[in-house]
């Protein structure tokens, strides 16, 4: 199912963004045409356009194709940041322990 609130809460890493500039933003670093993304986001070519430009300024990028690794690079690193502070992972992984009868197995 489609969680557009855990989408939004990722748009915090880019605080320069609106939430629309964001969506659209998000949309062409997944490789998402402007086409496509104008019909998913109910707006013209023309608005998506001039979107991706105001991003770009707003990010201080020369090359609008430089915007999908910026934001590649702050999802990742936001989504690993996020996982390695959970206090639950260590929680979570496997404890091993080895008594005689799983030695004696091994031998």
């Amino acid at each position: 199912m489609f969680n557009i609130s855990g989408i939004l809460n990722l748009r915090r890493i880019f605080p320069e963004l609106t939430d629309a500039e964001f969506m659209v933003l998000m949309h062409y670093a997944q490789g998402t045409s402007v086409d496509c993304t104008a019909d998913i986001m109910k707006l013209s070519v023309a608005a998506i356009k001039q979107t991706l430009q105001r991003t770009r300024n707003k990010l201080m990028l020369e090359k609008l194709e430089s915007a999908r690794g910026l934001y590649n690079a702050r999802i990742h690193t936001a989504l690993v940041s996020a996982e390695s502070l959970s206090s639950s992972r260590h929680e979570a992984m496997p404890k091993y322990s080895f008594n005689k009868n799983s030695e004696n197995r091994a031998n």
